[in-house]
């Protein structure tokens, strides 16, 4: 019994890893018009970015939670994705608040990962 719990929760843990691994980098929120007749003038559109060094089914569960995250961003809206991109960033881990410890190991602390960076659209809300 107590190695099926254990096999339960090493399946939750890594099912919750891949839903931190996407983030919303760059969000431009919608903007309602003050002329009267037009109702927006920008629906919103962002840029969400998700790690793509793991395997096929991890990067896939990364991926849905992003289009999660557009949605919720978008509000019912629609979306539409304009441009996607691979990009290789740095990520420098920063586990503690001494920065002198990762400054003495020089630029080993430093790690290239592939990203694969999606922008999008909000659409317009849907008539009534």
């Amino acid at each position: 019994m107590r190695r099926v719990s254990y096999n339960l929760l090493a399946l939750c843990a890594l099912l919750a890893l891949p839903a931190c691994m996407s983030q919303l980098v760059e969000t431009s929120p919608a903007r309602r018009s003050t002329v009267p007749g037009v109702e927006w003038i920008d629906y919103g559109k962002g840029e969400f970015k998700y790690a793509l060094d793991s395997w096929g089914w991890v990067t896939g569960l990364r991926r849905r939670a992003a289009l999660r995250r557009m949605k919720r961003f978008c509000k019912g809206r629609g979306y539409r994705i304009v441009k996607e991109f691979m990009k290789e960033e740095m990520a420098v881990p920063y586990a503690s608040s001494d920065v002198s410890q990762d400054m003495a190991k020089g630029v080993t602390h430093y790690k290239v990962h592939p990203f694969q960076h999606v922008a999008f659209e909000c659409a317009a809300p849907p008539k009534d």
